[in-house]
């Protein structure tokens, strides 16, 4: 490709037809400026010859092809973030045959689906160790325009372990809005999971520690609202969980019979909401019959995504 330009349009027929003395054809693409923008030009020139066979001049033919370019460059572009994404990456039509796969899926460290040969026009999806009726409907809804997002677990033969595969389905749709086929997109989330069921179940056991507790022990937003408290001193004060979360920590059973307290204790959370930690006794009603129990501390918690305080309430 070359630039031209008023100032060179001499210069390139010249060499045109210099060109033009070693074949008859001759094929270019030129840059060109038009109304401040550059266009791209796609050109055919020949050589005009008499009865004779004598060059009379040069007769050719010009096309804008910029939007063609641009489309050409999209499409390049696509097809290497296609081609070198870290997931597993296939196109499916609507019988379910394999029609494109990206090269990750030829050799990934742990297999989400059995792998086609290369583009194999004949290999199907599902394969086999897979609920093909299951597959089948979920592919059917994404044809039907559905974006699909899963995840599960699944056993391959000779696999020593499963495999948690989290796939997304996108149908793709044509100029007309019609959808022959289906992006599949898949990446091996095991680790992941893992994690995720091992942090769940440290969660569950300490919430089970919790609950066992019979101090109260809660957190509050920095205004102190009760977000959440442990189990044993609603039952001792014979509370619903509702009759507690969401209010102010001054207006629930344990606090609200004084109105000195309940001063108290505002003070607290203000000296808190500062990010003091306060070991302050205060009275406390517990239980039914009431009994009053010292409340030693609240602590500021500080969250890795806000800069505020939560109030984290012991009593």
């Amino acid at each position: 490709m070359r630039n031209s330009s008023p100032h060179t349009a001499k210069t390139s027929a010249d060499h045109d037809q210099f060109r033009l003395t070693q074949a008859d054809n001759l094929h270019v693409e030129e840059e060109v400026p038009i109304n401040g923008q550059t266009r791209i030009f796609a050109s055919t020139k020949s050589r005009l010859k008499d009865s004779r066979g004598t060059t009379m001049g040069l007769v050719g033919i010009s096309r804008d092809i910029t939007e063609l370019k641009k489309a050409q460059q999209t499409l390049r572009l696509t097809d290497l973030v296609f081609q070198t994404s870290p997931d597993q990456m296939f196109i499916l039509g609507r019988d379910f045959r394999f029609c494109r796969v990206n090269a990750h899926i030829r050799t990934p460290p742990r297999v989400i689906r059995p792998r086609p040969t290369g583009t194999d026009p004949d290999g199907r999806y599902p394969r086999q160790g897979h609920t093909s009726s299951a597959d089948s409907s979920l592919l059917n809804r994404c044809f039907q325009g559905e974006t699909i997002h899963q995840g599960s677990w699944v056993q391959f033969p000779g696999s020593r372990e499963p495999v948690y595969g989290r796939e997304s389905y996108f149908p793709l749709q044509n100029l007309d809005g019609s959808i022959d086929e289906v992006v599949v997109i898949g990446r091996d989330w095991t680790d992941w999971k893992l994690s995720e069921d091992a942090l769940a179940a440290n969660e569950h056991r300490l919430r089970t520690i919790l609950d066992g507790m019979t101090n109260f022990v809660g957190i509050g937003t920095p205004e102190g609202i009760v977000v959440d408290c442990n189990q044993a001193p609603l039952q001792l004060a014979g509370l619903q969980r509702e009759d507690v979360i969401g209010k102010h920590l001054t207006d629930t059973y344990w606090v609200n019979y004084s109105p000195l307290v309940q001063q108290q204790v505002r003070d607290i959370l203000q000296r808190v909401a500062h990010g003091e930690t306060v070991r302050e006794g205060y009275l406390a009603r517990m239980g039914k019959p009431p009994m009053l129990w010292s409340m030693p501390a609240m602590f500021p918690c500080v969250t890795p995504l806000a800069t505020s305080y939560n109030r984290a309430f012991r009593h």
